[in-house]
């Protein structure tokens, strides 16, 4: 389980690359929706990934940078709850939707919680005083064009509903609240907490060398 824990998001990485590759295979077998649901997941893959593996750094930006922890290695954000979070949001309310186009709902869900990442990833940018920041490859080229295709064809079409938007503002506001949140921030974070940080999530090169840099021009 401790491997897990700190190679959730290589893992996700690997199965987004067998799914990207294998994709072209039964894209014609599948419908719009699908597809586009499938590139979103692919996109959350890669985001995690930029996030957490390379160029990576979230965990000392969010434990460091922003909340100043006493413990950054462990609190508030830990190693657990991260692992739980994202690999929940991810094969429930990314990868399950595809099985289940019918009900749009489910997929919108994701694709706005895709498309809002910008608001979180626009703070992290200003607080590297950069165009990028990890995930922004997977914001930007992925969840926002695919995004913003999926809420086109669904509307032009006539398959999402006043009740759909509601639904999946619903989920967004789960995910946000309760898996983000409460999860998160409340209920799995911990001061003294068994699941801390490796040494190398703390310290991904880019992100340090960048605050460094930042930090010596004040």
């Amino acid at each position: 389980m401790n491997f897990f824990r700190h190679n959730w998001y290589k893992i996700g990485l690997f199965i987004g690359i067998i799914t990207a590759i294998t994709l072209p295979f039964y894209w014609s077998d599948i419908n719009i929706v699908q597809r586009l649901l499938l590139l979103n997941f692919i996109a959350m893959t890669v985001h995690q990934f930029e996030e957490f593996g390379y160029t990576g750094g979230v965990p000392y930006l969010m434990n460091v940078e922003q909340c100043h922890s006493e413990h950054p290695d462990r609190y508030p954000q830990n190693a657990n709850a991260v692992m739980i979070g994202n690999v929940a949001t991810t094969y429930i309310f990314y990868l399950l939707p595809v099985f289940f186009p019918n009900q749009i709902w489910f997929g919108l869900g994701g694709v706005i919680i895709g498309l809002l990442q910008i608001t979180a990833h626009g703070k992290l940018s200003m607080m590297l005083k950069s165009i990028y920041a990890p995930g922004n490859l997977a914001v930007f080229l992925g969840h926002i064009p695919i995004g913003i295709y999926f809420i086109y064809y669904g509307v032009t079409h006539n398959l999402i509903s006043g009740l759909d938007w509601i639904l999946a503002i619903g989920v967004f506001l789960f995910v946000g609240v309760v898996i983000v949140g409460l999860l998160g921030y409340k209920i799995l974070a911990d001061k003294n907490s068994p699941y801390p940080f490796t040494k190398e999530e703390m310290s991904r090169p880019w992100v340090i060398n960048r605050m460094s840099k930042i930090k010596g021009q004040k």
